[in-house]
């Protein structure tokens, strides 16, 4: 059996609230129906945020030190972002850059709706986010972003993005930059 280690945690705070059968709830969600730039450089723990309007501004992170590796981030487009393009990441005066894969698939379009992917640029600081470029890194509704935290100044990237247009088109280099959000 797997074995649970709490670190940094009170355990004295868990109590039957948090805590259903033998799992724990991770109440950590915020529904974000706002559509303007929105700064999660003060979140400090993992942290799934659902945006339900048509998010139009940049979406700023936390940077990667030695103190939030772990932390895990999950940004999940349950409505589509806006179709003109914006950034998902660190501000530019930070030394964190990420790594990982960036897939796409069509949200729209024929029959033939397939996948395509592309690794993330080395040293980039963010994703571009734009519903309609198919050459982006999505933003339609169902895309997901996970960032985990895994060490000082880098995380790494699973990211799926949903596009909508009518052609596979691989994301191309524009659709991870090394310029962040501000």
């Amino acid at each position: 059996m797997n074995e649970l280690i709490l670190s940094k945690l009170d355990v004295a705070t868990l109590d039957a609230a948090n805590i259903v059968g033998d799992k724990f709830i991770n109440k950590n969600l915020l529904v974000r129906s706002a559509t303007t730039a929105h700064d999660l450089t003060a979140t400090d723990r993992d942290l799934t945020v659902i945006y339900t309007g048509t998010q139009a501004g940049a979406i700023t992170l936390p940077q990667a030190t030695a103190e939030n590796v772990g932390m895990v981030i999950k940004i999940i487009f349950a409505a589509a972002a806006a179709t003109t393009a914006f950034k998902l990441g660190f501000a530019d005066g930070g030394s964190t850059v990420m790594v990982g894969k960036l897939v796409t698939g069509l949200s729209a379009g024929g029959d033939a709706k397939e996948m395509t992917s592309f690794a993330i640029t080395t040293n980039a600081k963010s994703l571009e986010i734009d519903t309609d470029d198919e050459t982006a890194a999505g933003g339609d509704a169902g895309s997901t972003y996970e960032f985990i935290y895994y060490g000082a100044n880098t995380v790494y990237v699973d990211a799926f993005g949903m596009v909508g247009g009518s052609t596979a088109t691989a994301p191309d280099a524009a659709s991870n930059t090394t310029t962040g959000t501000s």
